[in-house]
């Protein structure tokens, strides 16, 4: 689940909480484009560690949690307005095979933040 929505403790301790740019939807009011915002989405299997899937705000040049591409280079997700799709990322550093051994982040090149940046968006995070 997108790690912006719902659950008020999630995060509390981090300071995205805390930054004036970056919000929190704790009720579906608070959600301002559904059909932009992703609820739920396919994570890569060996990225699986908790409940929610957690995007740092800021380019920090890795993911934390990896998004799935086994739908032939593409993931689902579902959005908040109820309707589902796949998005097909674009670079390998996203497109990674699964070894089924738990993993805790992956670096992606600075000229490849193009996925990151589109599911970022769909976070809804950004004011």
């Amino acid at each position: 689940m997108n790690g912006f929505l719902g659950n008020p403790t999630i995060l509390v301790n981090d300071n995205i909480t805390q930054h004036p740019d970056w919000r929190r939807m704790l009720k579906m009011s608070a959600i301002s484009e559904p059909s932009r915002i992703f609820v739920m989405l396919d994570e890569h299997p060996d990225y699986v560690n908790d409940g929610n899937f957690f995007m740092h705000p800021e380019d920090i040049g890795h993911w934390h949690d990896l998004p799935s591409s086994l739908h032939a280079g593409s993931g689902s997700l579902s959005y908040a307005d109820g309707h589902a799709g796949t998005h097909r990322w674009k670079f390998a550093s996203i497109r990674t095979k699964v070894i089924f051994s738990p993993m805790t982040v992956s670096p992606f090149l600075p000229n490849e933040k193009a996925d990151y940046n589109w599911l970022i968006e769909s976070t809804g995070i950004k004011k």
